[in-house]
């Protein structure tokens, strides 16, 4: 979790503004970032910035970064070194989204929050911004609900996506409501990282959720 400070406040924004990575290494420290921002940011979309850094605290080395879009592997690095770094240049478009995923010699992960692109304007940013999307229990050993709030009303559709981006989930669901709940029975999902996906009209947010 990137949080600015050890404080019950600081660590609370973290969480709402899904500043955190998953990783079973509790020493392993990632940062991903698209023009300044930071993972679980909605950056504008054009031309941006791309710089990933990896470090752990026992100086094991990281022998691959990837970086995903939309689920799909767009590029992979492999420094082999303890402070890994990289850097580049990508376009993105409205409602794309980016996520790392890093890996050491030893075999341990980590998967980032993802960023997301908003090319829109005016009404539509506000929509955007006012929607939030969180997991609960998260980590989970099984079921988990799913809050949703959103001033959007209609068909909601609610994916899950594997690290790789493979589809596992697809719901059809009606909200009527601003606020929507739904539990899942997760017992079919195996132990790892995944992206859960709602989609309502052409609005889109994401979620990180870990079953351990």
């Amino acid at each position: 979790m990137l949080a600015t400070t050890k404080t019950r406040t600081a660590i609370f924004e973290a969480i709402q503004q899904k500043r955190f990575f998953s990783t079973l290494d509790k020493n392993l420290r990632l940062s991903f970032k698209l023009n300044g921002q930071e993972m679980g940011s909605t950056v504008n979309a054009g031309n941006l910035t791309l710089v990933v850094s990896a470090a752990d605290g026992d100086n094991e080395s990281f022998n691959r970064i990837q970086l995903y879009k939309n689920g799909i592997v767009a590029q992979t690095w492999t420094p082999n070194q303890a402070n890994a770094t990289a850097t580049t240049t990508i376009t993105a478009t409205d409602g794309d989204f980016y996520y790392i995923t890093v890996r050491q010699v030893d075999g341990d992960e980590a998967v980032s929050s993802p960023i997301y692109i908003s090319g829109t304007t005016n009404t539509e940013t506000n929509i955007l911004m006012t929607n939030q999307i969180s997991v609960f229990p998260n980590p989970t050993e099984g079921n988990f609900t799913l809050d949703y709030k959103s001033p959007l009303k209609g068909d909601l559709y609610i994916n899950i996506f594997n690290i790789e981006g493979k589809e596992l989930v697809k719901l059809k669901l009606l909200k009527t409501e601003e606020s929507f709940n739904y539990k899942y029975d997760a017992s079919e999902l195996t132990k790892g990282t995944y992206f859960i996906q709602a989609k309502i009209n052409n609005q889109k947010d994401n979620a990180l959720l870990i079953i351990k």
